[in-house]
């Protein structure tokens, strides 16, 4: 899903339902750590596993934050070259 988003070096990139982070550390990759990515998250500590990941690979285009994808937030609104949403599964089908 990453790869397929396309990003490229100096994007903005919105990344919802984001934890633990691997989707956002390879679009980080593939951009060669330029732009910025904001990888979102409803839990808290799933947002710590963000921030610890992106330190320990030296990742520093991520940014967090507490956000419910399925809500519309202002602040998003015609902000992002590249939006990546890989929903969880409900386990029900």
């Amino acid at each position: 899903a990453a790869m397929a988003a396309a990003p490229v070096p100096g994007d903005r990139v919105l990344d919802v339902c984001a934890a633990p982070g691997g989707k956002s550390f390879a679009m980080a990759m593939e951009m060669g750590n330029r732009g910025d990515i904001l990888s979102c998250d409803i839990h808290p500590h799933k947002l710590k596993l963000i921030e610890n990941g992106a330190a320990r690979l030296g990742i520093t285009i991520v940014r967090t934050a507490l956000a419910d994808g399925r809500e519309r937030h202002a602040a998003w609104v015609e902000q992002a070259d590249v939006v990546l949403a890989d929903v969880p599964c409900s386990g029900l089908g």
